[in-house]
């Protein structure tokens, strides 16, 4: 026997709905902040420090400086604020800081010429001509008292054979002969003259001249200055004997120095030489033989001091009362009852804003959504009007209807633009309800109960599992046969008591299982299941040589379509952002890419060194977005060093058509693991010798990059060797974005 069972009908009415919200904000104080950057004085000597010294007097433009409260002016950091000097004008905020200081001790510096080179002496002793034309006089002292001794020492003279018996003497230069000569350089003069730099751990004389590190004349205690040491400029093996060393009191002379060298000496001069000469009684001839040494200045400074500031101003601005936005939206219909096709739903609202002030309104903007939709509706209302009004169309899907009854809400925002940047908003809820009429179900006595297991919500792109397995049939009957339908395109059918399906979209989803008894009886029900959006998962990775002009790798190919790592989801778009590390923009004109900042891995290159932070905006194909950052440092390119040796004394060769062979060996690198792509030699030559070459033309040896050099010359006289060496990236970079002014290069004379 069968019962027909008929559900009442409901109807109910199509009424308005009224929301009135609005955004409420007490008087306002906002607080600002400004970064004092890290700034140093030059050190002074700490007895002459006066109060101007530890001043920092600075100035920075800010915004509504005439609401700027004085008294809320305040400075973290090293350093105190003087609050009797504060002025805020013309848009302006100056504040004065005394510095914290910073002192340092006594520490010893060398003196030296002005661009860092030994000072130089010439000590000397001459030789003279006998008047008998033969014999040598030679100005000598003990190599033990430094005296000098009386009578001088008598040299040279050779024997002659002129004829078969007779023999004539001749002058003969005294070469083989030792010699001794003392010097005492004018140490007044040269500190009178020095320029002084910090001393280095080490052998003074085998430093490089330009990496010492300058100190200012009125740091330096002048009265502790004193000779340094001294060495054979031309490396030679001259004796250089410090004759303050004996013991004897009696033999100490501050300051002196013996030269002990042997004859002939290269570096002699005044004087030509001369035949042989029978009658020389009338002749004297004099020569003077030299020898250059270099030498240099000891002292320590006075103590010192400088003073440092760096940290943050804040301050308070009185903006008076937020604005405050109030909006009225209203729904219709508010409830309808279900006829099998679509609805129509209108949205209107109203907005106006308080407390304006002496802000001027740019534009209102409304925007409105289904509350399960991301992407809104927008409407603009242009103008300096207190009050807008919008409206808005949407439709309710016949095929979203699969509750009884169906609620769909929405959202309606209100916000209005100021011309100064500032917002104000405010936001309203409203729904729709749609009921059905009950749907007849005709129903054996004693029909099988189906129950349907599944989750009443679930993420798109997951794949979940429904079962029938609970329904049972009554009467000692069974369960024959299970019929499942869904109401949805990407429904995959079910076979027996169910299964798993991916779930491909958002919305409300209705699965039906009816099953058979072994009778023929049936029983159907219904589950509603909520199909929401997934939220993306964003990981940022910044990998690659994190330097200037190298090759940097964003990479978001961790990141995923779904929380839910099982999900099959895919992300629609990687969107990249560059900011400065603590908040700010990063300068577009440091940052090169190819096309747009986007893609699942971006090859990015920086041409300016800095903290800075990268941020992944990853978009799923349901359009939810996620987001992650990544903050990184991006190191200095630096240059490289330069320095080489050189053989400082060369001979023209007989065999070499009477030319010299200049010898240098680079020893520049970089202090960053680049490497050195390029070397240029050149030299130029004292041709009036005067010891100056700033008068001289540079002339290029060979630019290929030679690690030794050696080029040949006739002329005889001083040479200077210049190098200029240029780097090549010793990572990978991004071609198209270098230019030759990239690659760091340093050279001997700067």
């Amino acid at each position: 026997m069968y019962k027909n069972y008929l559900s009442s009908i409901l109807i109910i009415a199509v009424l308005i709905g009224l929301f009135l919200v609005s955004n409420v904000s007490a008087a306002g104080v906002e607080e600002k902040t400004i970064k004092v950057a890290n700034e140093k004085s030059s050190y002074v000597a700490s007895r002459d420090v006066t109060a101007s010294s530890k001043i920092f007097t600075k100035t920075y433009s800010v915004q509504n400086a005439d609401k700027i409260d004085p008294k809320s002016i305040k400075y973290s950091g090293n350093g105190i604020l003087k609050s009797s000097s504060l002025s805020v004008a013309d848009g302006k905020l100056t504040v004065t800081i005394i510095g914290r200081e910073d002192q340092k001790p006594s520490i010893k510096v060398i003196g030296k010429r002005t661009r860092g080179d030994f000072f130089k002496g010439n000590p000397g002793n001459s030789i003279w001509l006998y008047a008998d034309g033969v014999h040598w006089q030679a100005n000598d002292y003990s190599s033990t008292t430094f005296q000098e001794i009386r009578p001088a020492k008598i040299v040279g003279g050779q024997k002659i054979k002129i004829s078969e018996d007779q023999y004539q003497w001749a002058p003969k230069l005294p070469n083989g002969e030792t010699l001794i000569t003392t010097w005492q350089p004018d140490v007044q003069k040269r500190i009178d003259q020095a320029a002084w730099f910090m001393k280095e751990e080490g052998n003074v004389f085998e430093q490089n001249t330009k990496t010492l590190v300058y100190i200012d004349k009125s740091l330096v205690d002048l009265s502790s200055a004193k000779m340094g040491n001294v060495r054979d400029s031309e490396d030679s093996p001259n004796k250089i004997i410090d004759i303050t060393q004996p013991t004897k009191e009696s033999l100490r002379k501050a300051n002196w120095y013996g030269i002990e060298f042997t004859l002939p000496n290269s570096r002699g001069t005044g004087w030509t030489e001369q035949e042989p000469i029978a009658n020389v009684a009338n002749i004297v001839e004099g020569r003077l033989y030299y020898v250059t040494v270099d030498y240099y200045l000891e002292a320590e400074t006075l103590p010192m001091s400088r003073f440092e500031i760096e940290g943050t101003i804040t301050y308070e601005l009185d903006i008076g009362p937020d604005p405050n936005v109030k909006l009225t939206g209203t729904i219709s219909p508010t409830s309808t009852e279900f006829s099998g096709v679509d609805i129509p739903v209108e949205i209107n609202g109203t907005a106006m804003v308080e407390n304006v002030g002496d802000r001027i309104i740019s534009k209102w903007m409304f925007y409105s959504r289904p509350e399960q939709t991301a992407s809104a509706k927008s409407n603009t209302v242009t103008g300096n009007n207190k009050t807008a009004s919008t409206k808005f169309n949407f439709t309710i899907s016949s095929g979203d209807v699969v509750e009884d009854p169906y609620v769909q809400n929405y959202v309606l925002t209100a916000r209005v633009h100021f011309t100064d940047g500032t917002t104000a908003e405010a936001t309203v809820p409203l729904h729709s309800d749609v009921y059905q009429k009950a749907v007849p179900i005709v129903t054996c006595v004693d029909a099988p109960v189906p129950i349907i297991d599944a989750p009443s919500s679930a993420m798109a792109g997951e794949t979940i599992s429904i079962s029938g397995a609970r329904s049972n049939a009554t009467g000692g009957k069974s369960i024959a046969n299970y019929e499942w339908d869904g109401n949805w395109s990407g429904f995959t059918t079910l076979t027996g008591k169910g299964g798993d399906i991916m779930l491909d979209s958002v919305g409300k989803k209705k699965v039906t299982l009816t099953v058979t008894d072994s009778e023929g009886c049936k029983g159907t029900t219904e589950k509603a299941i909520s199909v929401g959006k997934p939220l993306p998962y964003a990981k940022a990775l910044v990998e690659g040589s994190l330097k200037e002009n190298r090759l940097i790798i964003f990479d978001g190919s961790e990141s995923r379509g779904s929380e839910d790592e099982d999900a099959n989801v895919k992300i629609k778009s990687y969107t990249w952002e560059v900011i400065e590390n603590g908040g700010g923009s990063a300068d577009a004109s440091s940052i090169r890419f190819a096309g747009k900042l986007s893609g699942r891995t971006k090859n990015v290159l920086f041409k300016k060194a800095g903290s800075y932070c990268a941020i992944l905006t990853v978009e799923n194909e349901y359009g939810a977005t996620a987001e992650d950052q990544t903050c990184f440092t991006v190191k200095p390119d630096e240059k490289p060093i330069v320095n080489f040796s050189a053989v400082k004394e060369v001979l023209r060769d007989p065999d070499n058509d009477l030319k010299a062979t200049l010898q240098v060996t680079d020893l520049s690198y970089s202090p960053d693991g680049d490497y050195i792509a390029q070397r240029i030699w050149s030299y130029k030559y004292d041709s009036d010798n005067d010891g100056s070459f700033d008068d001289e033309t540079k002339v290029l040896i060979d630019d290929t990059n030679l690690t030794e050099m050696k080029e040949d010359v006739a002329a005889v006289g001083k040479y200077r060797i210049y190098l200029e060496v240029v780097e090549g990236f010793g990572e990978p970079t991004i071609p198209e974005f270098i230019t030759s002014a990239d690659y760091r290069r340093s050279n001997s004379w700067e």
